[in-house]
């Protein structure tokens, strides 16, 4: 991974987009509870509706890139943080109406 110029940053912000877009309730209202985690890799917010799990947010730590991102609503919505060395890998899901998460991490083989 090398660095990004401000020119790249500043090109990814002008074609960037919200994430996620959902409508969980009637008028798109968020659901009442969430919560967030962080990690080695960066940081997440989640929230779970009728028992499925929504990535509200993320933030990668410096370092690492997001990837493969499954924001939901599903059974269990998920990401990962990569950096260089190493992947660290976030699948939330819901028990009841309360966002947990579980990570495993890799690193990555020379």
């Amino acid at each position: 991974m090398s660095p990004v110029s401000r020119a790249d940053v500043a090109r990814a912000l002008a074609t960037a987009t919200a994430a996620p877009r959902w409508s969980a309730t009637p008028g798109g209202t968020p659901p009442a509870r969430a919560r967030a985690f962080t990690t080695d890799g960066g940081s997440v917010v989640a929230a779970c509706y009728g028992g499925r799990a929504v990535l509200l947010s993320w933030s990668p730590a410096q370092g690492y890139a997001v990837d493969d991102v499954t924001a939901g609503p599903e059974t269990a919505a998920s990401l990962e943080f990569e950096s260089d060395t190493r992947t660290v890998k976030v699948s939330v899901a819901c028990k009841g109406d309360i966002p947990e998460m579980s990570v495993t991490q890799e690193r990555e083989s020379d």
